[in-house]
């Protein structure tokens, strides 16, 4: 999207986005999820955790580390935009 790298490129603060949620890998989903769950005092769905504004952190199986970032940007791209671990998706 245009706007958005212009203005990372520009070193200026843009929110007008929000993170929708984080996907992070790690060796036992089910088991760091429901731990998770119970320290925020949460009940899992599967492998996700739902938060406050519709906000989401889900555990997948993998090389541990952070998998994807989402955010949603009004008027963002129709299809997704991925770079890295980040997926901007519209909102």
């Amino acid at each position: 999207h245009v706007g958005l790298l212009a203005a990372v490129q520009s070193g200026r603060l843009v929110a007008a986005g929000r993170l929708a949620g984080v996907t992070v890998r790690v060796r036992s989903p089910e088991s760091i999820a429901a731990r998770w769950a119970e320290v925020l005092g949460l009940e899992p769905e599967g492998t996700t955790l739902r938060l406050d504004r519709d906000q989401h952190v889900t555990f997948e199986h993998g090389d541990e580390g952070l998998a994807e970032i989402a955010v949603e940007l009004p008027g963002g791209p129709a299809e997704p935009l991925a770079f890295g671990a980040a997926r901007i998706v519209r909102g």
